[in-house]
């Protein structure tokens, strides 16, 4: 939810001329996703076991769940520095990160793991280093258009928290709503078939 609250109030300090405000903006949203990736990391950690056992009723997919969880904070981050290059209008770098960089990295960390012998742990932890490279590299890409020095000062004044959490929180909830509702069949195979017929629907219907 923090994509379109980024992009609203970086826009209006930026159309203002205010580029102390712009920096608080983003540096105010790294500190949230920050935090709430820190957050739904440790539960999915930590209620992996519980979920494998008893949701999926794999207790092996737990080797899956918890290097996944990883991908969570850099995704974050990765969002907020991504949604400030668009708000300045500047598509080329979303569509350069999320549409080339990123699955690149996905499938070449896909293929060490395979290549090395790697078992459902080391595979899943793909999509978590995939995630932490395309943050970088949206780091150097929010570098071309704003000041990176300009963010410590921010962090230490993150006045737009409570803004940004007001904005964020509505759309998060229709995004993970929608989300559910969308991928109920997947979760329900998962649920009686096994994780084994659910990667297979999975691969049929997309």
């Amino acid at each position: 939810g923090q994509d379109p609250a980024v992009v609203y109030f970086l826009s209006r300090a930026r159309t203002a001329g205010d580029e102390d405000a712009a920096a608080r903006v983003v540096g105010s949203s790294l500190i949230l996703v920050t935090v709430a990736g820190l957050i739904a990391t440790s539960a999915i950690w930590f209620g992996a076991g519980f979920v494998a056992d008893h949701f999926l009723n794999e207790p092996e997919t737990v080797l899956a769940l918890r290097p996944m969880a990883f991908m969570l904070l850099p995704l974050g981050i990765l969002s907020v520095l991504l949604a400030a290059t668009r708000a300045s209008k500047v598509m080329k770098y979303n569509v350069l990160a999320r549409s080339f960089v990123e699955p690149f990295a996905l499938l070449v960390g896909v293929a060490a793991a395979a290549s090395f012998g790697g078992g459902l742990a080391e595979l899943a932890l793909a999509p978590a280093i995939a995630a932490g490279i395309t943050a970088v590299v949206s780091l150097v890409f929010y570098r071309k258009l704003f000041s990176i020095r300009s963010l410590l000062p921010a962090f230490a004044r993150p006045s737009y928290l409570r803004d940004l959490a007001k904005y964020a929180v509505p759309s998060a909830g229709r995004d993970i709503l929608a989300y559910g509702v969308g991928r109920a069949d997947f979760f329900m195979v998962g649920h009686f078939l096994g994780m084994a017929a659910a990667g297979i629907y999975n691969m049929v219907i997309e």
